[in-house]
């Protein structure tokens, strides 16, 4: 069995935090109600049973593995390896990410309105205008485990979730327009190497209380990719939950 033994693993936390707008779409189509947005911010319940607003979890490991791919970090054989895949003969993955529910105190949202343009003409064409609901500010916790790891394994992932940081990673939709950009903050992460036999307890080998300090390299990265004001330059994101493609 993959898992059958768990020899070690990390375990940790992050929390994104909206630099700017962002919008994680619902999915379901309010034109019918007048008093509420044509998109709506995905919700879901919390550990608490309240309703908040939340990124899932699928989404964010997603958008990670393509972007690891993308930029070679890993070939698409590690990628399985790591991720999982259900062709052929199904491979469980190492990692995976809570969906992340929102600090509701901490959430500022806003109303956005956008339309078609007449290639033609320039002019709006009729009937296009639509509105969404996004969050301008907010934080979002965010768990991982990553199970039976290489140190390459650990290394993109760390890599990864820097991403966010540099403004290689977006999340939500509407890219294009300058939605998605994230910080990542409150990131701590502990190695466990197995459990002590009568206790339980795991046996924590090591503990990290920042990103920079689980992964020196990322002082390395290029910086964010957008300028002061939050406009992307060009060769930044462009697709949701978005990653930019090496040159």
């Amino acid at each position: 069995m993959r898992f059958s033994k768990v020899q070690v693993e990390a375990y940790g936390h992050f929390t994104i935090s909206a630099d700017g707008p962002i919008l994680v779409s619902s999915g379901r189509s309010n034109r019918v109600n007048p008093d509420l947005p044509d998109a709506c911010f995905l919700t879901g319940k919390n550990e608490s049973g309240k309703m908040a607003y939340v990124i899932p979890g699928s989404s964010v490991k997603g958008v990670v593995r393509h972007y690891l791919e993308d930029t070679g970090k890993l070939s698409p054989v590690q990628a399985e390896e790591m991720f999982g895949t259900v062709k052929g003969q199904s491979i469980r993955s190492k990692i995976s990410f809570s969906d992340a529910y929102a600090d509701m105190k901490t959430v500022q949202t806003d109303i956005r309105y956008q339309t078609a343009i007449n290639p033609v003409s320039q002019s709006a064409k009729s009937g296009t205008l639509n509105n969404m609901e996004v969050v301008i500010a907010g934080a979002f916790p965010c768990h991982f485990r990553l199970l039976n790891y290489s140190e390459a394994e650990l290394d993109a992932l760390l890599f990864a979730i820097g991403a966010f940081d540099r403004g290689e990673l977006c999340i939500g939709g509407r890219i294009s327009r300058g939605f998605g950009t994230v910080r990542i903050t409150d990131f701590h992460m502990k190695v466990i190497k197995g459990y002590d036999k009568e206790t339980l307890s795991p046996n924590v080998i090591k503990v990290y209380d920042s990103l920079a300090d689980a992964y020196p390299k990322a002082a390395l990265c290029p910086t964010r990719a957008r300028s002061s004001c939050g406009t992307r330059w060009p060769g930044a994101s462009k697709s949701c939950l978005s990653r930019r493609r090496p040159p």
